[in-house]
């Protein structure tokens, strides 16, 4: 039994202009949150929480966001794995993953 979290963090091009996001897990996700910043370990602005892993919410933004040179997504995914058996990254439902969709485009 053990609770995990990883941070990553994902720079967005200047001038990209994100109008969506979502994040996506496995069943011992507990909660995904999505910020923008300046890397993993700065606070950033919340953009997207989930704490269902199998619906997260899909978050539109209107107008679209745009990113300065050097800003970009903050991803963290909290992980409690409730199960007596050793979890780890995989394509399998009984693996885990973390990532994020973000949905832009460039003018």
């Amino acid at each position: 039994l053990q609770k995990t979290t990883h941070r990553s963090f994902h720079k967005i091009e200047p001038g990209a202009h994100v109008f969506a996001m979502t994040s996506h897990t496995h069943r011992l996700g507990i909660r995904a949150t999505i910020h923008r910043g300046v890397s993993k370990d700065s606070p950033g602005e919340l953009l997207h929480e989930s704490t269902d892993w199998a619906d997260p919410p899909f978050d539109q933004f209107d107008p679209p966001l745009t990113f300065e040179p050097g800003e970009g997504l903050i991803l963290t995914c909290e992980y409690d794995n409730t199960t007596e058996e050793h979890v780890g990254f995989g394509l399998s439902a009984t693996d885990e993953m973390c990532f994020l969709w973000a949905h832009y485009f460039v003018p």
